[in-house]
């Protein structure tokens, strides 16, 4: 009996040691937002003149915000499914508007502005 009882409390206190630390990853990482819309591509990094490049960079206004991407973004996925780490989309590569589905993430500034949004993955259809 003594066997039983100490497996069963050590499942229990398994069980909410776990609960407890999804309680606390959940609290510490802000939920990610879904949005889809039009983004406008400046196409990506280019060589200009003199050896000059441009970063790339888009944007896209969706229910009265704006979001700016720049230079590349965390994680995006290409039209076939395949997930890349860092870098700029494939589907932002040629100048123009293109539809895309995004992750948004609320952030605040070091001195504690907030209303702030940073765009974390982006999905090309």
């Amino acid at each position: 009996m003594t066997r039983q009882l100490i497996k069963w409390s050590l499942l229990a206190a398994l069980m909410v040691a776990i609960g407890v630390g999804g309680y606390v990853l959940g609290t510490l990482n802000p939920a990610v937002h879904v949005s889809t819309g039009t983004a406008y591509s400046n196409g990506g990094n280019q060589s200009v003149g003199g050896g000059g490049v441009i970063t790339a960079e888009a944007s896209v206004r969706v229910d009265g915000w704006w979001y700016g991407i720049e230079g590349a973004v965390m994680a995006w996925e290409d039209a076939g499914g395949g997930w890349h780490d860092a870098g700029w989309p494939s589907c932002l590569s040629t100048l123009g508007d293109h539809e895309i589905r995004f992750g948004w993430v609320p952030v605040s500034t070091q001195g504690g502005v907030e209303g702030q949004r940073e765009v974390v993955w982006v999905e090309c259809p």
